[in-house]
């Protein structure tokens, strides 16, 4: 599908908020099922469109959203780096992405909502799907769940004050994980993520599949922290990836 520029989506007239997203698929006026599509910190909407696009038959739409914080520009969030990395940053992306993708998905109406996160956009797909009963499926890839994982790159933050730790520690999704045990969830993993480690996502996980029956775990062996490969193997498990993605959304999504 040809590139088509950031489209502002005001989902009623009345409604002085816009969304910065574009879409792929059928138009939301005639989409069966619509899919909320939310990148990472070093990710794109492009970078997603291009690894992650609308299935040819029509069967969904999806939503690619620029995440706030994120869509500032490169000076901003350099200062927001040196400011302070997990507060203005990290935890600033959380936060503001949960509010707002309350009022994304409430604006679409009624309509059953599927998530689909990639890296930090699963931990925000993990809320919004705790956070919104419009959500009937979610798909994460790469992902985390919670904000822990950032004192392994930043070893020299001063993690141990109170008030930072209570603060990371109110990101952990598991507090959340009777709500998600109702939402058919699946975990998708490549074995060979080095930026988002298994390790990191596996306890999570597990717990929550002994929850939830209708969940599942997926892990792929080439995949690393990215949805284009580099290796034929790696390629083939991104095509089997999309598909499961897809297939996963059309059966859950009524």
């Amino acid at each position: 599908m040809a590139a088509c520029p950031p489209l502002r989506y005001a989902p009623h007239e009345e409604d002085e908020k816009v969304y910065p997203i574009e879409i792929d698929g059928p138009g939301l006026a005639q989409a069966q099922r619509v899919v909320i599509v939310i990148h990472g910190m070093s990710t794109t909407v492009e970078i997603l469109k291009a690894g992650y696009p609308a299935p040819e038959d029509g069967s969904l739409t999806k939503i690619y959203w620029r995440l706030p914080v994120l869509r500032e520009g490169a000076e901003s969030l350099q200062r927001r780096r040196q400011e302070d990395v997990f507060r203005q940053l990290f935890a600033s992306v959380v936060d503001e992405s949960r509010a707002e993708l309350k009022t994304l998905i409430q604006s679409l109406g009624k309509r059953p909502v599927g998530l689909f996160g990639f890296s930090i956009g699963s931990l925000i797909a993990l809320f919004g799907a705790a956070e919104n009963p419009e959500v009937g499926a979610l798909v994460t890839v790469g992902g985390v769940p919670d904000l822990d994982y950032l004192q392994h790159y930043y070893p020299d933050y001063p993690w141990a004050d109170s008030a930072i730790q209570t603060r990371r520690q109110s990101y952990a999704v598991s507090a959340h994980r009777e709500r998600l045990a109702s939402v058919p969830t699946l975990i998708m993993h490549g074995e060979s993520d080095d930026v988002a480690k298994w390790e990191w996502m596996q306890d999570f996980a597990e717990t929550l599949m002994a929850a939830s029956p209708a969940s599942r775990i997926q892990k792929f062996a080439h995949m690393r922290h990215r949805l284009s490969g580099e290796t034929p193997e790696e390629q083939q498990d991104l095509d089997n990836l999309r598909h499961m993605a897809d297939q996963w959304f059309v059966d859950h999504l009524a």
